[in-house]
């Protein structure tokens, strides 16, 4: 009903028209027949006068509810737009702390190259999955895994999971992955190989580590709103990334985008 009354929109002023006329002469028919003017007869079943008067007690109500779900049309639209509006904020301002961050972390580890370091806020999703919204990375070559993060699975659902930050040496975990092997390695808890298989780990060896810390918001005891994920793929850093992702410095950059989110997120719901 709703599309039916958008599509009916450009008749608008016709229809407006047509309601007027016919409301405006059911009334002074009802009027006239209450008086018995001209007489009965003239309002018979079945002449123009009485055909004209149906027409206007079924056409008006449905007109009535023509403009309801027009109405109800509109709303949706402006709450769409507004909706878009405020997440085009959000995708700018997120996307900006993920800058920050990443200089924070740059002035904190002087030996670590920005080109080794890939920030990013994923958000956390009802059904366990992310969206992988926000990033901020210089080089262009960061293809994709192919593993499906979600929560339970990779460092930072893992750290979704579990509510605290982490910090995992990837090249440690590879090295003693290959000297297991696959079968033995997948047959290990989930949480002691972050729910991954040793075929996730083959794609995600490009990497050194991952630090992922989870961005709540003003309720307590909740799910976190987004993981922030550092992955890491240069030298001997991730010690001093460890470290720094403790500082005042960095608590105030993710404290800042943790009530960014929260603040668009409570407009979005």
């Amino acid at each position: 009903m709703v599309r039916a009354a958008s599509a009916l929109k450009r008749f608008d002023l016709p229809l407006n028209l047509a309601a007027a006329v016919l409301g405006t002469y059911a009334a002074v028919v009802n009027l006239l027949r209450g008086v018995k003017v001209p007489d009965d007869g003239f309002w018979a079943p079945w002449r123009w006068t009485f055909v004209v008067l149906l027409t206007a007690v079924v056409f008006v109500p449905l007109f009535a509810l023509y403009k309801y779900f027009l109405a109800r049309a509109e709303s949706q639209a402006k709450q769409t737009a507004e909706q878009q509006r405020t997440r085009a904020r959000m995708d700018v301002d997120v996307a900006i702390h993920c800058q920050q961050i990443a200089a924070s972390l740059s002035r904190a580890c002087r030996q670590v190259s920005l080109d080794d370091l890939a920030i990013s806020i994923w958000l956390c999703q009802a059904d366990g999955s992310f969206d992988r919204r926000y990033r901020f990375f210089l080089p262009y070559d960061r293809n994709p895994t192919g593993v499906t993060w979600k929560r339970g699975v990779g460092v930072a659902g893992m750290a979704w999971k579990t509510k605290t930050p982490l910090a995992v040496d990837l090249a440690d975990i590879n090295a003693q992955r290959r000297a297991m092997g696959a079968q033995r390695f997948d047959s290990l808890p989930e949480d002691q190989r972050y729910g991954m298989t040793f075929a996730d780990f083959e794609r995600t060896s490009k990497y050194t580590g991952v630090l992922a810390t989870g961005l709540f918001g003003a309720k307590q005891g909740e799910d976190p709103l987004a993981i922030l994920v550092i992955d890491y793929s240069g030298g001997d850093a991730l010690p001093c990334l460890t470290q720094a992702m403790a500082t005042p410095d960095l608590g105030r950059d993710i404290g800042a985008a943790a009530r960014t989110l929260d603040s668009y997120l409570v407009q979005l719901r």
